[in-house]
């Protein structure tokens, strides 16, 4: 995709022109427009608004919107961390068209309960939409189904490794000045992290502020010997082995988790982890790439290579570009490799309590089929939010803090643009690196065996909030290490789990993976 322009044509810029100027195209604009008839749609957005530009924003984005679809789109933010909480509160408002949604939401559940509309439904309305997802694959819809509807409109990407995107990230140049091992597994990471803590610039803080490091650990000790149904956080309870990929298993009976159970428990006792940890937001991703810009800490846990690329890296190159970074990827090359052509890792839905539904479904027609919708929505303004360099992204020249979030789930693999790096040893040594590993490894990778599996908790989603409510009580302690007794605590943990349905839970799930492969 190299090679893409951004130009914004002729009809746009009179558009614009219209809109800002005090020309008298004004006024036949307004009398073209019944000013009653703009209405205006809400997208919720989860991240950081730039610091500035927003108002270029809007300007662009109402010289197409009002004339193509006779309509305003305005977006609310709100930061990573309690980001599950905020959507569940926005769905029961009813105040937003669009919901995100993903593994960092209750999208499944609140997908059984009708939030969102069927998005088949409103297709014959965008046939350009439709016949766009399927261009890759015919069927690239129908796999994100949930009881045969769709919910929720997926970020288009086409064939890629599953087993790789989360991994630890540190300042290489303390690796070599301490005359560590590159980090590339378990015993080299831990040792980072206690070679970091003997530091006294950074004894006052904690190198893990994340709740989430289980996952992690997960990633690393067991990612090899068990596939996800879904994802980590969207199916937390059961995982599948790799050697047979219908038979649920009890992610929190294995062995393996046992072991991050001990693992945990002993750098909270060291001090790895954060005393307060429990109570973290679920995402501290934010916090974390300030501490690194402070120098309160020389590495991350829990975060994704597109994150690094997007925000930790510009921002940590405007602090000190003299800084040196590397990144192992938990899974790439510790797990087998699978193609995946679809997830529902980040989807845009539209709220069933919408008023204005066919404009909202055809607002998203734009934004995957038009260029100039997708720049605004995905990058924001040119030589404001990014660049064009070489036909690349680039944010040379742009402040960290005036990088643009993009809308969430909007990523297209067929309107994107490549990207480079403003740091041209993570550019080199880093991204390109990890991208050839990816492309050898999907040469010779099988197709992921649950590619395309939606779980439907409709017949037991008051099992699954049930055990929600036991995992963050008594769960989230023990995988955080704060706790005096590990098995008193983990028996009865698991106790009050199988009490709330955990084995009428796993026999669903069973159920359900049956029929898929008896489809597939």
């Amino acid at each position: 995709m190299a090679g893409k322009k951004t130009v914004y044509g002729i009809g746009l810029l009179f558009i614009t022109f219209i809109l800002l100027g005090c020309s008298k195209k004004e006024l036949e604009l307004s009398s073209a427009i019944d000013k009653e008839d703009i209405v205006t749609l809400r997208v919720l957005n989860i991240g950081t608004p730039p610091a500035d530009g927003m108002d270029d924003f809007y300007n662009q984005l109402d010289a197409v919107t009002i004339p193509d679809l006779s309509c305003i789109v305005r977006f609310d933010f709100i930061p990573w961390g309690d980001e599950r909480n905020q959507i569940n509160i926005a769905i029961a408002s009813g105040e937003y068209d669009f919901i995100p949604g993903g593994v960092f939401s209750d999208y499944f559940i609140m997908a059984s309960k009708n939030a969102f509309i069927n998005l088949y439904d409103y297709m014959p309305l965008v046939p350009e939409l439709e016949s766009h997802y399927k261009k890759f694959r015919e069927d690239y819809l129908n796999n994100y189904e949930i009881d045969g509807k769709l919910y929720g409109l997926p970020q288009y990407n086409v064939e890629a490794i599953s087993n790789s995107g989360q991994g630890f990230f540190y300042r290489e140049d303390l690796q070599k000045e301490w005359e560590l091992q590159p980090v590339t597994d378990f015993e080299t990471m831990e040792a980072y992290l206690y070679r970091a803590k003997e530091e006294e610039r950074y004894q006052d803080y904690p190198l893990i502020t994340d709740n989430r490091i289980w996952t992690s650990l997960w990633n690393i000790i067991a990612g090899s010997k068990y596939l996800e149904v879904d994802s980590i956080f969207s199916t937390p309870y059961v995982v599948v082995s790799a050697d047979n990929p219908t038979e649920p298993v009890s992610r929190f009976e294995t062995p393996e988790f046992k072991q991050i159970l001990e693992i945990v428990k002993q750098w909270y006792d060291d001090g790895i982890l954060e005393s307060s940890i429990l109570v973290a937001s679920g995402n501290e991703g934010l916090r974390g790439a300030e501490m690194m810009k402070q120098d309160q800490k020389p590495c991350e846990t829990n975060t994704t290579f597109w994150v690094m690329n997007r925000n930790f890296i510009p921002e940590l190159y405007e602090v000190n570009p003299n800084w040196e970074f590397e990144y192992y990827d938990y899974l790439l090359e510790n797990a087998p490799a699978y193609l995946i052509t679809n997830t529902s890792n980040t989807v845009t839905s539209i709220s069933s309590k919408s008023n204005n539904k066919e404009i909202a479904i055809r607002f998203l027609e734009k934004a995957h089929t038009n260029q100039t919708y997708y720049d605004l929505l995905c990058y924001g303004v040119e030589g404001i939010h990014y660049n064009i360099i070489d036909s690349y992204i680039n944010y040379a020249g742009i402040k960290a803090d005036n990088i643009f979030p993009g809308w969430n789930g909007i990523g297209d693999y067929y309107m994107g643009y490549e990207s480079q790096s403003v740091n041209s040893q993570w550019q080199t040594r880093v991204v390109e690196r990890e991208e050839k590993k990816r492309e050898k490894l999907a040469a010779d990778a099988p197709y992921y065996p649950l590619d395309g599996f939606n779980m439907d908790t409709s017949n037991i989603s008051k099992i699954y909030e049930s055990m929600d409510e036991i995992l963050i009580r008594y769960l989230q302690p023990l995988y955080c290490g704060v706790t005096d007794d590990i098995q008193g605590d983990y028996d009865y943990a698991v106790q009050l789990l199988k009490e709330a349905g955990l084995d009428e839970y796993r026999k669903e799930v069973r159920r359900q993976l049956k029929d898929f492969k008896a489809k597939n």
